[in-house]
């Protein structure tokens, strides 16, 4: 019986965990998708995370001379 139970209970503590990451996947593309932007921008090898995307000033300024 306490097996069961334990493995009961790791059974749903797996399934809460790849809910929670499924609803965080689904609000990360959302974000994307409602963004007004007609360009993103990320800083080489940050895996297209949004936060550890930096610029320093001077980056900005390159950015803002691209055509279009």
């Amino acid at each position: 019986m306490l097996v069961a139970l334990v493995i009961a209970l790791i059974t749903v503590l797996v399934l809460f965990i790849a809910g929670l990451g499924e609803g965080l996947g689904a609000g990360n593309r959302e974000y994307i998708e409602k963004l007004n932007a007609d360009l993103i921008i990320y800083q080489e090898k940050v895996d297209l995370l949004i936060p550890s995307s930096r610029f320093d000033r001077s980056k900005l300024t390159e950015v803002r001379r691209v055509a279009g």
